[in-house]
């Protein structure tokens, strides 16, 4: 039997949200989009065991939604993309974005850096802070007024506005995470 419109009952879309025509709609003898379902389906109270399935689907696909809203990442590095830093003052230095604002997080920019020996990133100041972790080789931080050696499982705290840079000053790669916050357009 079609899709017609019975007292009492009202069609069932597959999507899993009803969906009901203007009465005219009805009058004119206008049938429901193909999507519906081709039995009718009883919607009139909370009770009925296809309102109940209803419900619970519809509660499935919103927990999904929000799921996939706030989806974990987990990466091998060597899978991102490997970009060489081009900026005036920076020699040997490539960066790997491996969490950004492209994978849903909000606050914070995580990169990997590798300075290759006799490298340098350049030296510059901005309104943010760094956060930093040597996980391999040797450096310096080069501040405005001292220099800092840097060794593996080293952590590094610039604070905003200050002038910094980071150089190899071994015969190894020097590597590092820094964790930057995303800018936010206002």
């Amino acid at each position: 039997m079609p899709a017609r419109f019975l007292r009492g009952w009202k069609p069932f879309r597959v999507n899993p949200f009803p969906s009901t025509l203007r009465s005219q709609d009805r009058r004119a003898g206008r049938t429901p989009p193909t999507d519906f379902i081709t039995r009718p389906v009883k919607v009139r109270g909370e009770g009925t065991p296809n309102q109940r399935a209803a419900n619970q689907l519809v509660q499935e696909c919103e927990e999904k939604i929000r799921m996939n809203a706030s989806q974990m990442k987990v990466i091998d590095f060597k899978d991102v993309t490997v970009e060489e830093i081009k900026e005036p003052g920076s020699n040997g230095v490539t960066v790997r974005w491996l969490i950004s604002e492209k994978d849903g997080a909000p606050n914070f920019a995580m990169r990997l850096f590798e300075v290759e020996p006799g490298g340098f990133t350049p030296n510059h100041k901005h309104s943010w802070e760094h956060e930093v972790f040597i996980l391999q080789g040797r450096g310096i931080l080069v501040a405005e007024d001292k220099n800092f050696p840097l060794k593996k499982d080293d952590a590094v705290f610039v604070p905003p506005d200050e002038k910094h840079q980071f150089k190899n000053d071994s015969n190894e790669k020097f590597t590092f995470i820094c964790v930057v916050p995303i800018e936010k357009q206002s």
